[in-house]
């Protein structure tokens, strides 16, 4: 409403078909919206994935727990609620196991050295560095079922190890290393880290190669060796895929060393390389008592995660501290 030349008011009228949108108009078209938008279409692709992650991992933890709570008598099960966790937690067996699990957690530094020093080695070598890369990358090839028949060869009393040592004059060093309970279990994770450094090595050799050639080139033309270079510029800028490769390599020792363990030394000698894994198929297959191995499985399940979420809280709060 307006007032013209003669002082009377003119209304102004909109545009015909001109209308005023409204908030909720505003608001379910917005991208990004949940309701309105894009949200929907999103939501459908992402639906079949929600669906198969279900299917293949919430169901069969779901039926793991369940199983867990109950004791089977026959073709009846009889609900026993936590007893057989009890059972499992009493047992020396299953106590032992965990403690050889954490013992070998020692070979995930190893690994995150090892797998460090060969990917520097190699992006200082860049000439030769595919022939070398492909020669490390052998070991993961090989299936570990064929690796660990071929070290439990190599390292009997009289294998291809001793009589190496031999022959350079260390034979003083001699061991039965999958016979002696002593050393069994840091035999197998020698055999570990062999092959699972790998891993390691291809992912730190990837990020090196994206990473800006100017800070390093900075560092030396201020002094600083090439090694030195690397540890002040280099490896601050790998914290990200340093922190991925350990948290996989926890994952491997935590759940994923039955079949080092099975093929080499079966657990033995003594029980000295029995690990978690191994316990809970042995109880499901070798005596049959499916329900204790569903116990043992669901324990050995929520200690990974725990350790898993530990570790990438640990990561994130280290990332933090370090300067912008």
């Amino acid at each position: 409403m307006v007032a013209n030349d003669s002082g009377s008011s003119v209304a102004l009228r909109s545009p015909a078909g001109a209308t005023r949108p409204t908030s909720r108009a505003t608001r379910s078209s917005r991208p990004g919206g949940i309701v309105g938008g894009n949200g929907w279409y999103a939501f459908g692709f992402l639906l079949p994935s929600v669906i198969l992650i279900a299917l293949i991992f919430i169901y069969p933890v779901y039926s793991l727990v369940r199983m867990s709570l109950f004791q089977s008598l026959g073709s009846l099960s009889l609900y026993v609620g936590f007893d057989n966790y009890a059972v499992v937690l009493d047992d020396p067996l299953f106590r032992a196991s965990v403690r050889n699990n954490l013992v070998l957690m020692v070979a995930v530094p190893v690994m995150i050295a090892v797998a460090l020093a060969l990917a520097l080695l190699l992006f200082e070598q860049r000439k030769s560095a595919p022939l070398f890369r492909f020669i490390l990358f052998v070991p993961y090839i090989i299936s570990i079922t064929v690796s660990g028949i071929a070290f439990s060869q190599m390292l009997t009393k009289n294998g291809a190890l001793n009589q190496m040592l031999e022959a350079i004059g260390l034979g003083f060093l001699r061991q039965d290393w999958l016979g002696d309970p002593g050393i069994a279990l840091l035999s197998v994770g020698g055999v570990i880290v062999w092959r699972e450094a790998v891993l390691g090595i291809v992912l730190f050799s990837a990020r090196l190669l994206t990473l800006p050639a100017e800070p390093l080139e900075a560092a030396m033309m201020d002094g600083a060796s090439r090694w030195r270079a690397h540890r002040d510029v280099t490896i601050p800028q790998m914290h990200g895929i340093i922190g991925f490769y350990a948290i996989t390599s926890i994952i491997t020792i935590a759940v994923w060393t039955f079949s080092y363990v099975f093929v080499m030394t079966n657990g033995g000698p003594g029980n000295a390389t029995m690990t978690a894994d191994l316990y809970i198929y042995q109880n499901a297959f070798t005596v049959s008592q499916m329900n204790l191995a569903a116990a043992a499985a669901t324990l050995v399940l929520l200690a990974a995660v725990a350790v898993v979420l530990a570790a990438g809280l640990l990561g994130r709060l280290v990332r933090r501290g370090e300067p912008a």
